[in-house]
């Protein structure tokens, strides 16, 4: 073989070699954007939401497409056999209301079985609740607005969940019964709490209206005192003294001694003259 072959034989491998790599990297490059959306799609409500509703396998099916608002259920089985009605934005992710049994407000229950409920009830959802995987998933009567919104937060809760309530990682999973408002703020604040709680309890952080809550007095004063004041004393005064006096002394005083003098005394006086000379 003749140097000019060798050279052209190797610049061949050489090229093959380069086109070779640029294929490993291209498949490579493909994968990981592949995985990278897998991972975003798992968790919808990190993304941008489309208007677009009940795209996805058996998206709505069971439920009405007009109690679905734009926006909503989408992915697959997402709103399976809900009840609705759904509102905007709300939903999306795999089996996100799946068996839902109550109405769902806007912004809500987005991530994968965010509030899935084929075994249990979950009778409503307020709006911006239930935001994160198995948020909701399973739990026990209402969850009022802006609470549960993190993975876990109220895994089969017990019992309804007010407002303000319940923003943290397995905040109230597995309570045995219901939530009060702005309580349980915080990671593992109250799982598997086993009696109820009341309002503005067991929060790492204080929110806004429970400190708002306690700068005035827990009753509301009255504007008057709860007993009506009399106008005059509670006993009637005596204009007179309580014993009457007597205008004259008690015993009447006698004007005359109560001896009756004599004009002359008792006893006569002898004259002078009448006496006998030894008396003289």
């Amino acid at each position: 073989m003749t140097s000019k072959s060798r050279l052209s034989v190797s610049l061949i491998l050489s090229i093959l070699m380069i086109a070779a790599g640029l294929a490993v990297i291209a498949l490579l490059t493909t994968a990981d954007a592949a995985f990278a959306q897998d991972a975003t799609s798992a968790k919808p409500a990190d993304q941008a939401i489309p208007l677009t509703k009940c795209t996805g396998i058996e998206a709505c099916g069971g439920i009405n497409p007009n109690l679905v608002a734009d926006g909503s259920c989408n992915g697959d089985y997402s709103c399976y056999v809900a009840a609705g009605p759904i509102g905007a934005n709300s939903c999306n992710g795999n089996r996100a209301c799946y068996a839902m049994g109550g109405s769902v407000g806007d912004n809500a229950c987005d991530g994968v079985r965010a509030c899935y409920n084929a075994v249990y009830v979950l009778l409503g959802v307020g709006s911006n609740s239930c935001n994160g995987d198995l948020a909701c998933e399973e739990t026990h009567g209402t969850v009022g607005a802006g609470s549960c919104n993190f993975s876990y937060a109220c895994l089969r809760a017990g019992g309804s969940i007010g407002a303000g309530s319940c923003n943290a990682s397995a905040a109230c999973e597995s309570t045995a019964g219901s939530v009060g408002n702005y309580s349980c703020n915080g990671d593992f604040a109250c799982f598997h709490a086993a009696s109820p709680i009341g309002n503005c309890l067991f929060n790492t952080t204080p929110p806004p209206a429970c400190v708002a809550s306690t700068s005035t007095p827990t009753e509301t004063p009255t504007e008057t005192p709860t007993e009506v004041p009399t106008e005059t004393p509670t006993e009637t005064p005596t204009a007179t003294p309580t014993d009457a006096p007597t205008e004259t002394p008690t015993v009447t005083p006698t004007p005359t001694p109560t001896d009756t003098p004599t004009a002359t005394p008792t006893s006569a006086l002898i004259p002078r003259a009448s006496l006998p000379l030894i008396l003289r």
